[in-house]
């Protein structure tokens, strides 16, 4: 609502951007103190991983506490938003959402999106298993890739303003396809820098996508009055890896040995970005005839 119709991919990355780089920031400190106290504990990781975990504790109290400070308002004046008239009938609503091809589109895009993303947080394990990584090591390799997202969301956001917001994500859809299946096919006796590099594309192009695939939903041109219904129900859908991605790497973790495991899931998740990708370009076929149809009424 707050940006302009070519505006919504930047407003967007830089949203999810800030994020990752405060993300980024407290997971910098986090494996610092770790590897501190670990070498301090000699090797006792119980010990060494409580210190982080009061780290984020300590944290989110002193936010609530600047939260209070700063967000209080002491003049007694409100900010009055906009009233906007809604049917009243929710049912209605979501018939309407659901006669909408675009809706689907944005919700599977994000789906899928949202499982490369989901893949990322099996990095740090997979590499200690795979390939002898120390529990250090993997979570620096982890740490520089949470880096990847304030430049991967802003810089995608941008892009897709520039050259098309579907484009950016059919790109950005096969390029993290690629490297999380370069990842799968890598032998285990590849150097750490290699394995870093391809560890960094796999994170600054899925945290691309985080930052971008919101912005598509103003190309379903949905009305404000069911804007939040909309967002409601995408969400219910898109969100569902964190249900059964779980579940997947449960059933794969009890019938393989680790590392093979990890592959076959990764490979799971390089489909889905194969079918986020097709979505897209499905998404950007529709806009367009769309657009067409506006100019022909218009002409």
């Amino acid at each position: 609502m707050l940006a302009k119709k070519d505006e919504q991919g930047r407003f967007f990355g830089i949203l999810d951007g800030g994020r990752g780089l405060i993300e980024a920031i407290l997971a910098t400190i986090a494996i610092s103190l770790f590897a501190y106290y670990l070498n301090d504990q000699q090797d006792n990781t119980t010990e060494a991983l409580k210190v982080v975990v009061y780290m984020y504790s300590f944290t989110c109290l002193v936010i609530a506490a600047l939260t209070f400070i700063f967000f209080t308002r002491h003049d007694g004046s409100e900010i009055r938003a906009k009233k906007i008239k809604t049917s009243g009938n929710v049912l209605a609503d979501l018939k309407h959402l659901a006669s909408i091809p675009a809706l689907w589109l944005v919700a599977l895009i994000i789906l899928c999106g949202y499982q490369l993303f989901w893949a990322t947080y099996s990095f740090s394990a997979y590499v200690q298993e795979g390939y002898g990584v120390t529990a250090v090591a993997a979570g620096a390799i982890t740490v520089a890739k949470l880096w990847m997202r304030p430049i991967g969301g802003i810089t995608a956001g941008f892009l897709g303003d520039r050259f098309g917001k579907t484009n950016v994500l059919a790109l950005l859809f096969l390029g993290a396809t690629a490297f999380l299946a370069t990842l799968i096919l890598m032998p285990t006796s590849v150097g750490t820098v290699a394995l870093l590099a391809v560890v960094l594309m796999i994170g600054v192009l899925t945290y691309a996508l985080r930052g971008l695939y919101w912005a598509i939903l103003d190309d379903c041109d949905i009305s404000m009055e069911v804007a939040g219904l909309a967002i409601g129900v995408i969400s219910l859908l898109a969100y569902t890896p964190d249900i059964f991605l779980p579940q997947i790497y449960g059933f794969l973790s009890a019938r393989f040995e680790a590392v093979t495991a990890y592959q076959l899931y990764f490979g799971y998740i390089a489909c889905m970005g194969i079918v986020g990708m097709l979505a897209s370009l499905k998404l950007k076929a529709i806009t367009a005839r769309k657009e067409q149809q506006l100019q022909h009424q218009q002409a």
